[in-house]
């Protein structure tokens, strides 16, 4: 693992934070109704545009779609 900063950490921080809220938003919505797709969606899109995207992949080796997607999965 190359070494960062504490610049990188506190970015990666902070679009941690944006992707809980979202994912947090998304639990609310019931996995079998008619959003649950449009929800899908919109979660990707939203990672996409997450703040300090870069580096949050810099400390976790994923997107934070993927990050958010696989922990979800796995519950």
């Amino acid at each position: 693992m190359s070494l960062v900063d504490e610049k990188t950490m506190k970015n990666a921080e902070k679009c941690k934070e944006f992707m809980e809220a979202t994912m947090n938003l998304v639990n609310k919505i019931d996995r079998h109704s008619v959003m649950a797709e449009e929800m899908e969606a919109t979660v990707k899109q939203l990672a996409r545009v997450a703040p300090h995207k870069a580096d949050f992949e810099k400390i976790f080796g994923l997107s934070p779609y993927d990050y958010y997607m696989k922990k979800e999965k796995e519950k």
